[in-house]
């Protein structure tokens, strides 16, 4: 049994369509090696390329650049900082959205911004 599984991944790893995102993404989906192979050898036989999954992260940075200036991003954090709820998990959810945002821009340039938005 673990030389099948051994073998499994030595093919999931050399398949011309490996990609450790997409592979990441497909057992987080529930399908099995054996699943991921066949979706694979179909896609590679109708001439599809690896699929390469951008990080959730990734997507929300770049759709803040695409979508706010960076003054909306300080106004946004600034707003989110003292919201609360009866609700803890919601609080620590919005805390952390809080903290991304200011991540994102710089803790030093978040402040800055604060200051000549007088927020």
């Amino acid at each position: 049994m673990a030389t099948t599984k051994t073998n499994e991944t030595h093919r999931l790893a050399k398949h011309p369509m490996f990609s450790a995102s997409d592979l990441a993404y497909l057992r987080g989906k529930g399908y099995s090696d054996d699943e991921v192979l066949a979706f694979w050898d179909r896609d590679h036989a109708h001439g599809c390329k690896p699929c390469h999954h951008r990080e959730a992260t990734d997507a929300l940075i770049e759709a803040l650049r695409e979508n706010l200036s960076p003054e909306a991003v300080v106004a946004i954090a600034c707003y989110l900082q003292g919201a609360k709820t009866k609700d803890e998990k919601v609080n620590r959810e919005v805390g952390w959205f809080h903290q991304f945002l200011v991540e994102f821009l710089g803790v030093e340039e978040y402040n800055r911004m604060l200051e000549d938005l007088c927020l």
